[in-house]
């Protein structure tokens, strides 16, 4: 399959071939996902997915206000244009999370960017 392509060895998920994003296999096997969303890790989306949960269990509906109030989110020194959240610790709701995931970026493949796999995302995104 043309769409899906596993990277050469001078490849990394931060370095690829154009018109290709990453996807980390645990996003499928450890996330329970049907979709990828490489912009987060592993970790993180399981924090966003259960606060959202516990949220909606309430009855409250949690948008990115709100998960601004309970993550601290902070640029990388060593990347620019990364970024890592972490739970406030003072407003943690959900116990026994690892504070990081352990080889999480491996394995990882590519997904051509194409309608099908990226749907109308850029025309959901505003232009200038």
């Amino acid at each position: 399959m043309k769409d899906l392509q596993m990277p050469e060895p001078t490849e990394s998920p931060e370095d690829h071939r154009p018109r290709f994003f990453c996807v980390y296999e645990i996003y499928f096997k450890g996330c329970a996902l049907e979709i990828a969303l490489p912009q987060l890790t592993p970790n993180l989306l399981r924090t966003i997915l259960g606060i959202i949960t516990i949220a909606a269990e309430a009855g409250y509906v949690i948008g990115v206000p709100e998960l601004n109030e309970l993550l601290n989110v902070r640029s990388s020194l060593k990347k620019v244009g990364y970024f890592s959240a972490y739970p406030n610790a003072n407003r943690n709701l959900i116990s026994y999370l690892p504070n990081k995931d352990e080889n999480w970026h491996h394995p990882w493949f590519l997904v051509k960017k194409s309608p099908a796999s990226i749907g109308n995302f850029p025309d959901l995104l505003p232009s200038k």
